[in-house]
C-alpha cells in the first residue's frame, strides 16, 4: 500500500493496481485468488470488480466484512494511536521483542518478516491499512457472485465459538455454488506461518486449482 498524505488506498484502488500489474506482467487470466485475513476482503473486492478474471478463490480465515458501520469504525482502531506507530518504530521498540513474537516461519524468513514489520515503513503500512479498513470492508460486502467457480473457505478453529465470525464464513462460502467450508485445527496466524496450518492452506489452494483446471466439482469435506 502506498503511504503518505492523501495516498490511502481502499479495496477498489488495490484491485485496480493488481489488475494493472498482472496486465503489464503479461500474466494470463483467469486466476485463482487467495486471501488470508483482510487479504480475503481484497480478494472478494477484486472478484467483484473483475469477475471474468477469476477462476476460483481460497479465503483463509477471512475477516468478517458483514458488520455495521460501528463495526467498521471499531476495526479501524484509535487513529491517534495508529498515527504514532512509524515514530515508535524509529526508536527500535519492535526489535526488542524476539523474532518468535513476530513470526513462526523458519529462518531466514522469520527474520526478514520481523525486519519489515518493525521498520518505519512496515508500521506506516499498518497505520494506513488500518485507516482504510472501513472502506475495504464496505466494498468487500458488495454483491460478489462467483457462479460455479470453485471456492474453499478455511476457518481457523480458534473462532469455533464465535457465532458472528462463523456466520460470516458461511455467508462467504455461499458466494459460489461449488464451495467447501472447512474448519482447520490451527489458529488464524498458523494458517500462514506454522507447518501444519500452512499445509491446510496449501491443500485448500491445491484443491481449488485442480478443480478450476479440470472443471470437476470440489470434493465434499
Amino acid at each position: 500500500m502506498t503511504s503518505g498524505p492523501g495516498c490511502l488506498q481502499n479495496g477498489l484502488d488495490v484491485a485496480a493496481d493488481l489488475h494493472t500489474l498482472l496486465d503489464r506482467a503479461d500474466e494470463n487470466d483467469p486466476f485463482v485468488l487467495v486471501g488470508h485475513s483482510i487479504g480475503g476482503n481484497y480478494a472478494m473486492t477484486y472478484a467483484a470488480r473483475y469477475p471474468e478474471q477469476v477462476a476460483g478463490m481460497v479465503l483463509l480465515d477471512a475477516t468478517n466484512p458483514y458488520g455495521t458501520t460501528a463495526d467498521d469504525a471499531a476495526h479501524a482502531g484509535p487513529p491517534t494511536a495508529a498515527a504514532v506507530l512509524p515514530s515508535v518504530a524509529r526508536l527500535g521498540v519492535g526489535r526488542l521483542l524476539p523474532t518468535s513474537f513476530w513470526s513462526a516461519l523458519p529462518e531466514p524468513a522469520a527474520g526478514q518478516f520481523q525486519a519489515l514489520a518493525t521498520s518505519p515503513r512496515g508500521w506506516r503500512n499498518s497505520r494506513d491499512e488500518s485507516a482504510s479498513l472501513p472502506a475495504l470492508l464496505r466494498q468487500a460486502r458488495e454483491p460478489t457472485d462467483l457462479g460455479s467457480s470453485p471456492l474453499v473457505v478455511l476457518t481457523a478453529d480458534e473462532h469455533e465459538s464465535d457465532a458472528a465470525w462463523n456466520a460470516a464464513q458461511e455467508r462467504m462460502a455461499a458466494l459460489s455454488t461449488d464451495s467447501s467450508h472447512r474448519l482447520g485445527d490451527a489458529s488464524h496466524a498458523e494458517l500462514l506461518d506454522e507447518e501444519h496450518g500452512a499445509a491446510l492452506s496449501t491443500e485448500a489452494i491445491d484443491d481449488v486449482v485442480r478443480a478450476a483446471r479440470s472443471g470437476a466439482p470440489l470434493s465434499p469435506d
